[in-house]
C-alpha cells in the first residue's frame, strides 16, 4: 500500500480488498497463544504483529488511507472524503466485526483500533467517536 514503490493501480481496489479480507479471517491469534506470548515476552500490540490476522487488519487501515488518497484525486474528492466509510463500506464492515467480541475475542487484535486511533479518525471521525468505547 506505500504509495512511492510500486504503486498499486487503484483499479485494483477489488482484487485488493479481497485478499485482504481472507488474511483478516486467519485464525491466529487465538486467546491461547495471546496467553502463552503475552507478557514476559510480548505486549498485546508485538503480538497483533506477528501474526497474520494483526498485519490483515492494520492493512485494513492502510487499504482504506489508500482509497482516501485516490478519492481525494477525484474532481469530487472532498464530497467523497466527508463520505467517510461511506465511501468505503467493506472496511467498515470488517472494523465492525471485529469489534464484535464474541467474533473476536483477541484483545491484540483490538490493541491495533488504539494504534491506529489517529488515522481511523481521519478517515471517519464519526465512526471513530461512536465506537471508540468498543476497543
Amino acid at each position: 500500500m506505500q504509495k512511492d514503490v510500486n504503486p498499486i493501480p487503484f483499479d485494483l481496489r477489488d482484487q485488493v480488498w479481497n485478499v485482504i479480507r481472507v488474511l483478516a479471517d486467519d485464525p491466529e491469534p487465538t486467546v491461547q497463544f495471546e496467553s502463552d506470548y503475552r507478557g514476559s515476552n510480548m505486549d498485546l500490540a508485538t503480538i497483533s504483529i506477528n501474526t497474520v490476522r494483526g498485519q490483515a487488519l492494520q492493512t485494513v487501515i492502510r487499504y482504506a488511507l489508500w482509497v482516501r488518497e485516490n478519492l481525494e484525486r477525484l474532481p469530487n474528492g472532498k464530497e467523497l472524503l466527508a463520505r467517510g466509510f461511506g465511501e468505503m463500506s467493506e472496511v467498515r464492515e470488517l472494523l465492525e466485526a471485529h469489534l464484535d467480541a464474541r467474533m473476536e475475542p483477541s484483545l491484540s487484535i483490538r490493541a491495533i483500533y488504539g494504534q491506529w486511533f489517529p488515522w481511523i479518525s481521519l478517515l471517519d471521525e464519526n465512526w471513530a467517536r461512536a465506537n471508540k468505547g468498543t476497543f
